[in-house]
Protein backbone atom coordinates (compact mmCIF):
# COMPACT_ATOMS: atom_id res chain seq x y z
CA UNK A 1 0.00 0.00 0.00
CA UNK A 2 1.31 3.57 -0.89
CA UNK A 3 1.22 6.27 1.58
CA UNK A 4 0.45 9.84 0.22
CA UNK A 5 2.96 12.84 0.86
CA UNK A 6 1.82 14.87 3.72
CA UNK A 7 2.32 18.36 3.09
CA UNK A 8 3.65 21.18 5.86
CA UNK A 9 6.12 20.33 8.82
CA UNK A 10 5.38 17.08 9.50
CA UNK A 11 7.94 14.19 10.72
CA UNK A 12 8.13 12.71 7.57
CA UNK A 13 9.32 16.15 6.04
CA UNK A 14 11.66 16.94 8.63
CA UNK A 15 13.50 13.61 7.95
CA UNK A 16 13.76 14.00 4.51
CA UNK A 17 15.36 17.86 4.90
CA UNK A 18 17.52 16.77 7.75
CA UNK A 19 19.03 14.15 4.98
CA UNK A 20 19.35 16.48 2.54
CA UNK A 21 20.97 19.42 4.79
CA UNK A 22 23.59 16.00 6.07
CA UNK A 23 24.34 15.05 1.92
CA UNK A 24 24.75 18.88 2.04
CA UNK A 25 27.33 19.44 4.85
CA UNK A 26 29.39 16.20 3.62
CA UNK A 27 29.31 17.51 -0.12
CA UNK A 28 31.24 20.67 1.12
CA UNK A 29 33.86 18.84 3.53
CA UNK A 30 34.77 16.61 0.48
CA UNK A 31 34.55 19.97 -2.12
CA UNK A 32 37.12 21.61 0.55
CA UNK A 33 38.91 18.13 0.81
CA UNK A 34 39.21 17.81 -3.10
CA UNK A 35 40.20 21.68 -3.50
CA UNK A 36 42.05 22.37 -0.67
CA UNK A 37 40.11 25.94 -0.55
CA UNK A 38 38.00 27.29 1.97
CA UNK A 39 33.85 27.41 0.39
CA UNK A 40 34.16 31.07 0.58
CA UNK A 41 37.49 31.35 -1.88
CA UNK A 42 35.86 28.72 -4.05
CA UNK A 43 33.00 30.86 -4.72
CA UNK A 44 35.27 33.98 -5.15
CA UNK A 45 33.57 36.11 -1.61
CA UNK A 46 37.07 35.93 -0.19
Amino acid sequence: MKKNWNWGLTKNAETLNGRIAMIGIFLLIFLEFIFNKSFLSFIKII
